[in-house]
């Protein structure tokens, strides 16, 4: 299906701990040189938009020495924590800025956090039903909660699901925008066996995972022999699931990209979703039917993602064990992490580091801006767009505006009169403060109505300056 919507111009951002479908995979039997080479196709395909440059950027200075500068990624989240931190100055915010607003001043205020503790996360899950682990699990429909963790709390536990354009397509129509769907986030590496052309999950990691499974159920009051059972069944589907994901080179050179097909062809190809409704949720209130078509990566996965998910509701709904609900209560936990005390985050970070994570732990603020973005993508990216937009149009029409001051001042005038009036008027418009762009284009429009009525000067180059302030006006306004 088109949609009007776009991804932000950086790769989907990954929480600290967590493996996307192309960072998770230690591959065997594939060569760093190989790896290059994947890369710069992948760059290509992606326009440069997926593949990052994480190192710093330098520039080079005059006695030979190099000025550091703060890398790309950074500077934008930058740019994004201001505009979450901005006040509305009055101005009417929508629903959804709201909402990411709210979201990353709670992830934000640590103190708060602090003092309720896991509260506020046995809350959600007693109004998604409970769950399992704790013996309080009500009747819940599978689909009914999947569609409620995707489209409330941007929480994908079987496959992820974006918007954005297909690389496919010719430069005309790479403004169209398509769902997306592709392998899920997860927690733990995949081991990728190029001879075989299987994955699985390392085992070297499992041991680390289950214990981190462990802490978790004891920071949310969870009796110890209580968490034997459930951690087991959720490693257990964890890892039958990761055996159908594959690296990107696999997928490339197997064309399992930007595979097109109707949501209708995909219900019957994978009928354990309610594809129709859990889309409906996740993009509403565009209008999505079952003839859209969407853009799977990994349609080999997908189908074993459902099967696995048919086999176990019959083996173990029926025990009243729940493994798929615990699974998606566990997604959704990891999504809301930095939004809950301090404990559970430095569990997720005991098994980062586990796992060979030597990176150092990022501020509190980075951590809650990745988070945002993760499901405020797409109004982030407006955001970003509007702000900077407003920035060069302010410069722009600052620059001129200081420009026409100084050739006024420049100029030989009748008399005395007439310059103190020109000067005057002009400074009455003066560009003391940041306007709202309309307001900065209205300034420049009047005072090109201005000179254009009241100037009685011989001189051209005031006509040149003020016909290059109309061409910009109408430039601009294009």
């Amino acid at each position: 299906m088109e949609i009007s919507c776009s991804s932000l111009p950086f790769s989907r951002l990954s929480k600290s701990g967590s493996y996307t479908s192309e960072e998770r995979h230690s591959v065997k039997g594939v060569s760093n040189e190989d790896n290059r080479e994947l890369d710069k196709k992948k760059e290509a395909r992606t326009g440069g938009k997926v593949r990052m440059r994480r190192e710093t950027d330098f520039q080079g200075k005059s006695d030979g020495q190099q000025v550091k500068f703060p890398d790309r990624k950074t500077a934008l989240l930058k740019t994004i924590k201001e505009i979450l931190e901005a006040p509305e100055k009055g101005v009417s915010v929508n629903a959804a800025e709201q909402k990411a607003k709210k979201y990353f001043s709670t992830c934000m205020d640590a103190e708060s956090t602090e003092k309720v503790g896991s509260k506020p996360f046995l809350t959600l899950i007693q109004q998604l039903g409970g769950w399992a682990v704790s013996n309080g699990l009500n009747r819940t429909d599978f689909n009914t909660t999947l569609a409620l963790l995707m489209s409330q709390y941007s929480t994908f536990p079987f496959f992820s699901v974006y918007a954005g354009s297909d690389s496919g397509e010719k430069q005309a129509a790479s403004s169209q925008h398509y769902i997306q769907i592709d392998e899920p986030y997860f927690q733990f590496p995949i081991d990728w066996n190029s001879k075989t052309q299987k994955s699985k999950a390392s085992t070297r990691y499992l041991r680390p995972f289950y214990m981190s499974c462990g802490q978790y159920l004891a920071l949310l009051g969870v009796p110890s022999n209580q968490t034997t059972q459930h951690c087991g069944l959720y490693i257990s589907l964890s890892t039958t699931l990761a055996l159908a994901t594959a690296p990107l080179h696999y997928r490339l050179s197997q064309k399992l990209l930007y595979h097109r097909i109707t949501i209708q062809e995909l219900q019957t190809l994978a009928p354990a979703i309610d594809w129709l409704a859990c889309l409906q949720a996740t993009f509403q209130p565009l209008p999505i039917s079952q003839s859209d078509l969407v853009l799977v990566h990994n349609l080999p996965y997908i189908i074993h993602m459902s099967q696995t998910i048919s086999i176990w509701q019959v083996q173990h709904e029926m025990m009243g064990t729940r493994p798929l609900h615990t699974y998606m209560i566990f997604s959704l936990l990891h999504t809301l992490i930095p939004a809950l005390d301090s404990r559970f985050f430095q569990t997720m970070r005991n098994f980062s580091i586990a796992t060979g994570d030597t990176q150092e732990e990022i501020p509190r603020w980075l951590r809650c801006v990745q988070q945002t973005e993760r499901g405020f993508d797409t109004l982030l990216s407006n955001a970003i767009r509007k702000r900077h937009a407003q920035k060069e149009a302010e410069e722009l029409i600052h620059d001129v505006y200081l420009s026409l001051k100084k050739k006024l001042t420049d100029l030989s005038w009748r008399d005395n009169r007439s310059s103190a009036f020109i000067l005057n008027k002009v400074c009455c418009e003066s560009y003391t403060k940041p306007y709202p762009t309309e307001t900065v284009w209205i300034i420049v429009q009047r005072l090109c109505i201005f000179f254009r009525s009241n100037l009685l000067i011989r001189d051209s180059p005031l006509k040149q300056i003020t016909s290059v302030m109309q061409n910009s006006t109408i430039s601009m306004q294009r």
